[in-house]
């Protein structure tokens, strides 16, 4: 089974601070409460691959995966897909900001 999913937020902060804090895979775990760990394992110029690691679920069972993330700084856009698909069959994600 496939499905799509579209989600917005307005962010109350000038553009650049936005992408640059949201592009720093790094420092996700304090931006996304859902993040407990990220191990960046590769950068090529605007692509990083990274392994996510998220807090134990309720059952006490911890997803991991591994993503590759390429902005585009020019268009203000990124593409994302699941390296190592953790919960997921696929995923494959596309930023766009404005």
């Amino acid at each position: 089974m496939s499905g799509h999913t579209e989600n917005s937020i307005v962010i109350d902060a000038p553009l650049e601070v936005v992408w640059d804090s949201t592009n720093d895979v790094r420092v996700w775990p304090d931006l996304f409460s859902e993040y407990a760990a990220v191990d960046v394992l590769a950068e090529d110029g605007d692509t990083v691959r990274f392994r996510l690691t998220m807090h134990p679920d309720e059952a006490g069972q911890v997803w991991s995966w591994v993503s590759e993330r390429t902005v585009d700084p020019v268009n203000r856009t990124v593409d994302a897909h699941r390296v190592e698909t953790g919960p997921f069959e696929y995923m494959q994600i596309h930023w766009h900001y404005a």
